[in-house]
């Protein structure tokens, strides 16, 4: 007795001691082999503690206490076999005697059969329906199943039986933190608390749901009181630098999880949050190593693969992203996110159907993605696949109702396939969502200059350049769009300016060091070099001001395309040109041709006449051959541009739509010297007889050449109308209904050409009405030619524009 008395006073040395000398006079005595067996298990003795219960069993081979101890020993060992044996030897002997049963329940969950562990709770509650234990017990392993409705409820009967059972709120809580009910999680938590107001895990699991529900602070101050109770689990330093995380204070997460990895270095959780923050931070080298430390403790963790990537991502290295992102998925197929990343990648690097296809493959993992949706339609607008583009945002959107980047981007989309009101709609969503946000400011001034609502173009121009950010030098230049379409030159020109620090006009001027010229300063016996910085209609139609440069005593070089270094070569006011890309000679002041008109002080009542442009008469004569004779009205066409052009969707014309419009009794001559597949076909198939000459045309010496020999040029919005009204032809110039700045608005002529005719689409944004209008003018040059003939005098016509 005395031996029991020392092994409940936790004495089990002495007490071994003492049930030795009991079994030594008494070796017939079960009980003293079952006591010895007991002090053997809690010296961690399983071996002997196994012997002594066996031979306590042989002495009485009913003795059901001895098979319960003995299960219990046997599960210790991991024998769970042997241990569900004798659990259900000793239920046998005694069906009524509980601890077995528990015992066996145990068991059978080491073997992950919870079914057969439910069932024994299920019989103990049936013996003993009073025992919180057992309701506990049960609660706990349907949460194991997912059954936790099933679990609230007997955590319920277990707290109603014993209130004060604090780990059955804290079980509780996470039961309905797992259902997303998370304010009864927390009251849940709350419970446990009030009754244990040492419980560190009750703290952690109430900051996780405070975490979950976004209050933020509270979180943090949850997690800190959890580690002042527990201050040695590295867990609570990783949920407390998770929170730290959230809330924005990058480097006091990064200590917390400095903490958790030295109370448990070998955490790779600890060093992937480490990483984490320190990203957040924008080291990338320092995330990769810890990322690196995660990674040498668990090769496989998947999370901090792609996390890894992701730091590689934001340094642009795009094939140490794709590697890190692959073998994420490597280890963990149905990553969604680490597919979603690796399209990220693939479409940075413009492999569009790879990126398309790891976007499509992350939404198929998991559809509620909304990034992935988002991603999938950057792709699909970029591929000018539109419609689709705007329906992977709206799918986005579906899942995310405050994704303004998806409504912003969706805008895009939308103005892209002229849809105007409908991308304004989705960037006044995208500024509902984000007041602040620049970038959607500008692209809404962007829709509202398409449909030439002006003002509030400039008022949203304006508010984006309010507020310092990348897009202050953009929102500048797209406000002088606007001012120059409406001959505000004066305003306007000074802030064209901002297009240099415009990334797709920057580079071709800070090439140079030399000063820009803006005209204030001499330029008597400098050099000054003139550079073009756009389209080549540019250079032509600005290419009048060289002469007023070199009026003003400069040495004047002139970078010229080498399209155009024929047709130049004779302009008046050039020393030297430099055919793109050659050496450069030495030189004072750089200027380009497009910063002219601001440094002469141009407005719409003060444009210098075009400069006189000279023609090879042998280039001439030969295409003038070429041609041959004719007795009809010369008619040059020019319906498309260049793709690259930025408003290209607008300002070319199938030829598929043009020609119905070209009347009969005319000679058409296609300026171009490139056709769109689609007009190719188009032209082989047609009636009408359009000269095309392809690849004769060698350069624009030779476009300006068979110009010359037109009655008329009929052009969309390209370098040759430049070239046309350049050289004094009739050129009829058909605009979208927001035009190029140098067009103005609501007149049919134009400040920079005096043979310009301008033809403007309405607000229907179609060409059909102007189309009509070109046949009008055309046929009336049939009957004007027929009047000539006869000697009659016509009456003069007048033709009206859409404003």
């Amino acid at each position: 007795m005395l031996g029991v008395l020392l092994h409940q006073q936790e004495d089990d040395l002495g007490a071994l001691d003492l049930l030795k000398t009991a079994i030594r006079i008494n070796p017939a005595n079960p009980v003293g082999y079952l006591d010895i067996g007991n002090v053997f298990k809690s010296l961690r003795n399983l071996e002997m503690a196994l012997a002594s219960y066996d031979a306590a069993i042989a002495l009485r081979p009913d003795y059901a206490a001895a098979f319960n101890n003995r299960g219990n020993t046997l599960l210790d060992m991991r024998r769970i076999e042997d241990a569900i044996d004798s659990y259900a030897r000793a239920i046998a002997i005694s069906p009524g005697f509980l601890e077995p049963r528990n015992g066996l329940a145990r068991a059978w969950k080491d073997l992950g059969n919870l079914d057969l562990a439910l069932s024994e709770y299920d019989h103990i509650i049936e013996i003993r329906p009073d025992l919180a234990q057992a309701h506990y017990d049960r609660a706990n392993t349907l949460q194991s199943l997912g059954r936790n409705d099933e679990a609230i409820t007997a955590y319920d009967r277990a707290i109603s039986i014993q209130p004060a059972l604090a780990e059955a709120y804290n079980n509780r809580g996470n039961a309905f933190l797992t259902l997303g009910r998370i304010d009864a999680a927390i009251a849940s938590y709350d419970r446990a608390i009030e009754y244990k107001p040492d419980y560190a895990e009750a703290y952690n699991n109430r900051g996780s749901a405070l975490l979950r529900a976004g209050r933020v602070t509270e979180a943090i101050a949850t997690f800190q009181q959890a580690i002042r109770y527990r201050p040695e689990l590295a867990d609570l330093h990783v949920n407390h630098g998770n929170a730290l995380h959230a809330a924005r204070r990058f480097d006091d997460a990064v200590a917390a999880f400095d903490q958790a990895i030295a109370l448990n270095p070998d955490s790779a959780i600890s060093y992937a949050g480490h990483g984490n923050a320190l990203i957040a931070l924008q080291q990338w080298d320092a995330a990769i190593i810890s990322f690196d430390y995660a990674l040498a403790i668990d090769p496989g963790f998947a999370e901090v693969h792609a996390a890894r990537g992701n730091a590689f991502m934001a340094q642009k290295k795009l094939d140490d992203a794709i590697s890190c992102f692959r073998t994420a998925i490597e280890h963990k197929p149905d990553f969604a996110q680490a597919h979603n990343n690796l399209g990220n990648a693939l479409l940075e690097r413009k492999e569009l159907d790879a990126a398309l296809a790891s976007y499509d493959h992350a939404i198929a993992l998991r559809p509620d993605i909304a990034e992935a949706h988002a991603n999938r339609g950057n792709v699909l607008l970029k591929r000018k696949r539109l419609q689709e583009a705007v329906a992977a945002y709206d799918e986005a959107i579906a899942r995310k109702a405050d994704f303004a980047e998806a409504y912003n981007n969706r805008g895009l989309a939308q103005l892209e396939r002229g849809n105007i009101d409908g991308a304004i709609t989705s960037y006044d969503q995208a500024l509902a969502i984000r007041p602040g946000y620049t970038e959607v400011q500008i692209n809404r001034g962007n829709a509202m200059l398409e449909c030439l609502r002006l003002d509030e173009a400039i008022a949203s121009y304006d508010l984006a350049a309010s507020t310092p950010s990348q897009y202050f030098e953009e929102a500048n230049y797209n406000k002088a769009l606007v001012l120059l379409l409406q001959g505000n030159y004066q305003d306007g020109l000074p802030l064209f300016e901002w297009r240099w620090k415009n990334k797709m006009y920057s580079p071709r001027v800070l090439r140079f060091t030399q000063p820009i010229w803006f005209g204030g300063e001499p330029l008597q016996g400098k050099a000054i070099y003139l550079h073009n910085e756009q389209g080549l209609g540019d250079l032509i139609q600005f290419s009048r001001y060289i002469k007023l440069v070199k009026g003003l005593g400069a040495t004047v070089y002139l970078e010229t395309p080498p399209p155009l270094l024929g047709l130049l070569k004779d302009l008046d006011g050039v020393d030297r040109f430099v055919a793109a890309g050659d050496p450069v000679p030495d030189f004072d002041f750089q200027c380009s041709v497009l910063t002219l008109p601001l440094a002469f002080g141009t407005t719409v009542d003060k444009v210098p006449p075009p400069t006189k442009l000279q023609i090879d008469p042998c280039t001439k004569e030969r295409w003038a051959s070429r041609l041959g004779p004719s007795t009809r009205k010369r008619i040059g066409l020019v319906w498309s541009g260049s793709t690259a052009h930025t408003n290209d969707r607008n300002r070319s014309i199938p030829l598929s739509q043009l020609l119905p419009y070209l009347p009969q009794d005319h000679d058409y001559i296609c300026l171009q010297k490139e056709l769109r597949d689609a007009d190719k076909d188009t032209l082989q198939q047609s009636a009408k007889q359009i000269a095309f000459f392809g690849d004769e045309i060698a350069d624009f010496g030779d476009t300006a050449a068979l110009c010359d020999l037109m009655d008329i040029i009929v052009s969309v919005d390209t370098s040759v109308a430049h070239l046309a009204a350049t050289l004094g032809k009739p050129t009829w110039i058909l605009l979208p209904y927001r035009p190029d700045w140098r067009w103005l608005l609501h007149t049919a002529d134009s400040i920079w050409y005096p043979t310009v005719q301008l033809y403007r689409q309405g607000p229907e944004r179609a060409w059909p009405s102007i189309l009509s209008e070109i046949h009008d003018d055309l046929s009336s040059l049939q009957w004007t030619t027929c009047q000539k003939a006869l000697g009659i005098t016509p009456y003069p016509t007048f033709r009206g524009n859409a404003p």
